[in-house]
């Protein structure tokens, strides 16, 4: 994940994501719903919104709705902290992100993706300020069809 200038290979990676994204989104189905949280399931639900398409709108929802565990206890301390937990609640906030992210890439799709962050605002709570945060992002751009 280059944040910054991104390189060609990066570049050329997303185009042929984009171009297979009903493939990629299948292949890193079990990676989202079936792995427990860690760093590489949020780059993975990143990455997803870069190339996905309404499929990949479909999975980032599932992630979703999928309930997040029980946090663990770690320790004694008051600031001790459930890694995975906190690993997978951001990879379900990301998720929100993503899915707004594929209407900049697929304009067409911005309604069901307007449609995804009501949902996710008014039916998951942990989801609710990222969901108005992105709806008030995407009423701020004009839309554009294609």
């Amino acid at each position: 994940m280059d944040q910054g200038e991104r390189s060609s290979e990066y570049r050329k990676s997303l185009s042929f994501l984009r171009a297979n994204a009903d493939e990629a989104v299948t292949a890193l189905t079990p990676f989202l719903l079936e792995q427990p949280g860690s760093f590489r399931k949020w780059q993975l639900t990143y990455l997803v919104g870069e190339f996905g398409d309404q499929s990949a709108i479909g999975l980032l929802r599932e992630l979703l709705q999928t309930p997040l565990p029980e946090p663990q206890t770690t320790g004694s301390g008051s600031h001790s902290i459930d890694l995975v937990y906190s690993e997978d609640l951001a990879s379900r906030i990301q998720a929100v992100m993503s899915i707004a992210r594929i209407a900049s890439h697929h304009p067409e799709l911005r309604d069901r993706v307007i449609g995804e962050l009501l949902v996710a605002a008014h039916e998951i709570p942990h989801a609710k300020s990222t969901a108005l945060f992105e709806l008030r992002k995407l009423s701020e751009q004009p839309s554009r069809r294609n």
